[in-house]
């Protein structure tokens, strides 16, 4: 059931390899060119080269939808509010850990309730951030209840807008810094 979501994909990624010199030089190599829209790319210069990461590229790379609005007053929830009300009613702060706990104690039996909390813990653990003390918010406990928006809503514009803020925050805080010591724990997918 879960191969049939929009992360169904991930399931055939045998392991995701991460190179924090690679992200550093990368991050310090940001820079800023008149002309292009601050939220169209991100672009480094490499070698006296420009080159541009986008959310183009985000889609090809992730196989995730790019396109559409993100904004959740858009995107009509069901009225049920089965998963929160069954498993989240109980916390008012929804953090990767508590979210684990669910996954683990939700019954093999009922599939589509796990699958949805998988997908949760996806969103809380990997895509959104990697850092333990961010929120994940209600929203998605709402939107993962009807499974077909949960698939239509646009996670790789999501995954870009969080991505490539972060990458600007990491460049300027970047340039602040005596020591280059390198602390990468709000990036998604990280």
């Amino acid at each position: 059931m879960f191969s049939q979501t929009c992360f169904g994909h991930f399931l055939k990624v045998k392991q995701l390899v991460y190179s924090a010199q690679i992200l550093s030089h990368l991050v310090m190599r940001i820079t800023e060119v008149r002309g292009y829209k601050r939220n169209d790319k991100v672009l480094f210069e490499i070698c006296g080269k420009l080159v541009s990461f986008s959310i183009e590229d985000t889609a090809l790379i992730m196989d995730l939808r790019c396109d559409g609005d993100t904004n959740e007053k858009l995107w009509k929830t069901k009225e049920s509010k089965h998963i929160d009300l069954t498993y989240f009613a109980d916390n008012n702060i929804l953090k990767r850990q508590s979210i684990k706990i669910v996954f683990d104690f939700v019954s093999a039996q009922n599939d589509e309730d796990r699958v949805k909390v998988a997908l949760l813990y996806l969103l809380a653990s990997g895509l959104l951030t990697n850092s333990h003390g961010v929120h994940l918010p209600r929203f998605y406990v709402d939107l993962v209840d009807d499974l077909e928006s949960f698939n239509k809503y646009p996670q790789g514009k999501l995954l870009w807008d969080e991505m490539s803020e972060q990458i600007r925050l990491c460049a300027g805080n970047e340039v602040k810094k005596e020591k280059r010591v390198n602390h990468y724990n709000m990036f998604p997918m990280v």
